[in-house]
């Protein structure tokens, strides 16, 4: 890479800079989600250097958007109805868990809005970084690859990451993600544990039936 288009000293500079900023920012709400996002983006840099073609870029990027919007419209549905279920519920248990259940999706929901645009200004960015038409196709990949070097630099941040408190909130945020509910796992343990108790009462009650019978057989026996 020559001298003349990319100042090596300043890129080694920024890329020390953004490692220190990246060790602040994952303290912070949604810090380790965006550490994340960013990373991903700058290590797909190779992705988008040969798109040139006018309006190429924005066909993907509305697709995605309305992919998006369509989510958090399902979210914010979701969450009108376990509000509902939380206020004709009254056991504290099932109210926790409904609570926590409508944190997370309030939480995924605006995390999803928030991730759309960090990729698209991000990947926009980096599109004119690798796409620069005034230096030649090696220079652009050259560039990729620093742009993946950096994404590295992200990555081992969020890989380094400490235990902070907000672990509580970003496991919400995971379960919801991951389509976890704490009141469907409560209601499934209290239907394993009332079904248990059932196989119990039902081992019991075969048994009790088992000796009458050969009680009565023993009758019988001694009848003839």
């Amino acid at each position: 890479m020559s001298d003349e288009s990319m100042d090596m000293k300043l890129w080694s500079s920024q890329r020390i800079r953004m490692a220190y900023e990246a060790e602040e920012l994952r303290s912070k709400s949604f810090g380790m989600e965006v550490l994340r996002t960013v990373s991903a983006v700058y290590q797909k840099s190779s992705e988008f250097i040969y798109r040139h073609a006018r309006g190429e870029e924005r066909v993907p990027d509305m697709a995605r958007v309305y992919d998006v919007r369509c989510k958090i419209r399902s979210l914010v549905q979701n969450v009108k109805y376990l509000e509902g279920k939380l206020t004709a519920t009254h056991a504290d248990d099932k109210r926790r868990t409904l609570e926590e259940d409508i944190t997370g999706r309030i939480l995924l929901a605006c995390w999803q809005g928030i991730r759309s645009e960090i990729e698209q200004i991000v990947e926009k960015v980096i599109r004119m970084i690798v796409n620069d038409k005034r230096v030649e196709r090696q220079e652009r990949e050259e560039r990729s690859k620093y742009v993946q070097q950096d994404g590295r630099v992200l990555e081992t941040a969020i890989v380094e990451a400490p235990d902070y408190d907000q672990s509580h909130l970003r496991r919400i945020l995971a379960d919801a993600e991951a389509g976890i509910s704490k009141y469907d796992l409560l209601m499934a343990s209290r239907l394993a544990e009332r079904s248990g108790q059932l196989g119990g009462l039902i081992a019991l009650v075969s048994g009790v039936l088992c000796i009458i019978c050969t009680a009565v057989s023993k009758c019988d026996m001694r009848s003839t």
